[in-house]
């Protein structure tokens, strides 16, 4: 975090510090950010402490920043918003659904946002249809890869995995043509985990290890292609344990001109039978440029998984260090 003295004193400037802090993965110095942004009474500053709090886990303390938020007489669309979607990802549903149409309420809202989330609230509830018709009264074209993969996401919670793949149909040829804004591409790599998980439940595993790779590449956390990775290889265990495994490596190029490439840091978290086994999944799931330069250090026990697919669970995005 940089220091007290060297940050904005203004609440926009502030903020922008704040949301830095977040993509550099310090979110408790974003959240304390936010409680300065706060005492300068700027609302937007709860926002960035449900953020910081949503990131560390501790969704009973988003919730709680955010109806903090919207107990103001003055609050607005964006803060129900906000609270809509921490209800949502921590399980309170109906308060979700209430915050969001409190948002849609108010005449100056992104209307398209906030459909978007309400569609994903109804995947989450199971309400496959509603979700459906939410997506299809978003009318922003900005939206447009958001919609895709908020579709497909409540066509796979379903089951219905032909749709998924007549859905996304074409997906290939758009990543090779332009991979979209850098809006697009979460939800992109999400679109292709999708359309993994879908080959994978239709029998064509290796298509859906290779769209997996895509996404992967496009987001490196992408939860969704992660799940088909673990469904495409097929390998289930009774025994399994769940462990904890950190990799260095050296990126593949400069991330500035003239420079060094930097050494980099990831953890895995993976289901295997065997430490040696965990560590060969989370090698194998790296880029195929990066694999000359990987270590690997002891992979560590953190108890006995569920049954089910082995493989790589969730995973850090890549930490840099000066090479």
């Amino acid at each position: 975090m940089a220091e007290a003295d060297t940050l904005p004193t203004d609440p926009m400037g502030l903020l922008h510090a704040g949301y830095e802090a977040l993509e550099a993965l310090d979110a408790e110095a974003a959240a304390v950010i936010g409680r300065r942004v706060v005492e300068l009474d700027e609302p937007a500053g709860f926002e960035l402490i449900a953020q910081a709090r949503m990131r560390q886990g501790r969704g009973d303390d988003a919730v709680a920043a955010m109806e903090q938020a919207v107990s103001s007489a003055s609050a607005g669309w964006s803060a129900w918003n906000r609270l809509g979607v921490v209800c949502s990802e921590t399980g309170r549903l109906e308060r979700a659904e209430q915050a969001f149409r409190r948002a849609l309420d108010d005449s100056s809202a992104d209307t398209s946002a906030v459909r978007v989330n309400l569609a994903m609230l109804c995947t989450r509830r199971g309400m496959t249809e509603q979700a459906l018709g939410w997506c299809e009264r978003v009318t922003d074209r900005a939206w447009e890869a958001t919609v895709g993969q908020v579709r497909a996401g409540a066509l796979a919670a379903a089951g219905r995995w032909q749709e998924v793949l007549e859905g996304t149909e074409g997906l290939a040829e758009r990543l090779e043509a332009d991979a979209g804004s850098p809006m697009d591409r979460e939800p992109l790599a999400r679109l292709c985990g999708l359309r993994a998980r879908a080959l994978a439940h239709t029998g064509q595993g290796e298509q859906a290890a290779g769209f997996a790779r895509i996404a992967l590449a496009l987001r490196a956390t992408c939860d969704e292609a992660l799940e088909a990775m673990r469904e495409a290889c097929g390998e289930r265990t009774e025994r399994g344990r769940c462990y904890h495994v950190l990799v260095r490596g050296r990126w593949h190029e400069p991330l500035e001109p003239g420079g060094k490439a930097p050494i980099f840091l990831r953890t895995f978290h993976v289901v295997a039978d065997a430490p040696e086994e965990a560590v060969r999944f989370a090698m194998d799931l790296e880029r195929e440029e990066l694999r000359g330069s990987l270590e690997a250090g002891k992979a560590r026990d953190e108890g006995a998984a569920e049954t089910g697919y082995k493989g790589v669970t969730s995973c850090s995005g890549y930490m840099f260090q000066p090479g």
